[in-house]
């Protein structure tokens, strides 16, 4: 099976998240937008990935995915021309296409949904196939015939659903989907069933119970997660006295100095958060500290800079 992946989204949305990171390398729950797609699509058996990119931070996506070899897959890229709609696009590169394929975005968050919706799409004849979670749209389709392809539903900005005799749709029930279309969505994505991602890892690991889980490479003491549940990235570093009050999600290379208090937050990936710090209910960069409303409610560079030895 071949899909189409569209993850060509401007920033602007998500400013100021996207002011350094393409909008598909977002991490939710530890890993990129684009990543948690293409592990989905490669648990329904695709072998085959097609996807669309901007220019605006192609290459950094590009690079970061490479040629689909971690995955056992093969990737190849196409761009997206200004002014072009998802349905001109999927017809200008359908020659590269296979006559069945699956078409959906890969800069949005669902959690694992993709297998469901093929075994359920094969056995709908139509030309095009669409699921929805709850009655909405999930940005994720089969589609049957390339000279029909009406794909719109699928650009940065859906359009409406038209109604088109050779379409249907199947229902997903309960799962998550987040088009993330602002700061308060990206944040409520990642703490949306972190308890049940923490105690998935934990149990993949051997460490039932445990009430955070942490990537290789990180240095802290187990006393500083004062309630679950917590996420901790890669190399992260985290003084002995921090008090992590889940849930949290702290990103890869985030150093929590001395002193801090964090509760429900979600931290990017190489923030530095300094001595003394108190932040409730924010989504946290390097720089300034984003409340659930999407309003700056602090700025970190405002504390001293100076960062101390973190010793365990």
């Amino acid at each position: 099976m071949h899909a189409l992946v569209f993850a060509d989204r401007p920033r602007h949305e998500l400013l100021p998240l996207t002011e350094s990171t393409p909008l598909p390398l977002l991490p939710v729950c530890g890993k990129t937008l684009i990543e948690h797609t293409i592990d989905d699509l490669v648990a329904a058996n695709v072998r085959s990935i097609m996807i669309v990119l901007s220019e605006q931070g192609a290459a950094a996506i590009e690079n970061t995915l490479g040629s689909g070899f971690r995955w056992g897959v093969k990737i190849e890229y196409a761009r997206r021309h200004f002014g072009e709609s998802a349905s001109q696009v999927a017809r200008r590169v359908a020659t590269r296409l296979p006559s069945s394929f699956l078409a959906l975005r890969g800069d949005v968050y669902r959690s694992p949904m993709i297998a469901a919706f093929r075994q359920a799409a094969s056995n709908i004849l139509a030309s095009q196939v669409m699921a929805t979670v709850g009655g909405r749209c999930a940005q994720l389709c089969m589609c049957r015939n390339k000279g029909e392809l009406q794909l719109n539903f699928l650009s940065w900005v859906p359009e409406p659903l038209t109604a088109a005799t050779n379409w249907q749709s199947v229902d997903l029930g309960d799962v998550n989907y987040f088009h993330l279309h602002d700061v308060p969505d990206f944040y409520l994505a990642n703490l949306d069933g972190l308890d049940e991602y923490v105690a998935a890892a934990n149990a993949e690991n051997s460490l039932p119970g445990r009430p955070f889980y942490t990537h290789p490479y990180s240095r802290f003491r187990p006393q500083v997660v004062c309630a679950p549940p917590v996420l901790i990235g890669y190399r992260c570093e985290i003084a002995p006295d921090v008090q992590l009050n889940g849930p949290v999600v702290l990103g890869d290379d985030v150093h929590v100095d001395r002193g801090a208090f964090l509760y429900a937050c979600v931290v990017l990936p190489g923030t530095y958060i300094p001595p003394g710090t108190e932040l409730r209910n924010a989504v946290v960069t390097n720089e300034i500290a984003i409340g659930i409303d999407g309003n700056v409610i602090g700025r970190l560079d405002e504390w001293p800079t100076e960062r101390s030895a973190i010793a365990n």
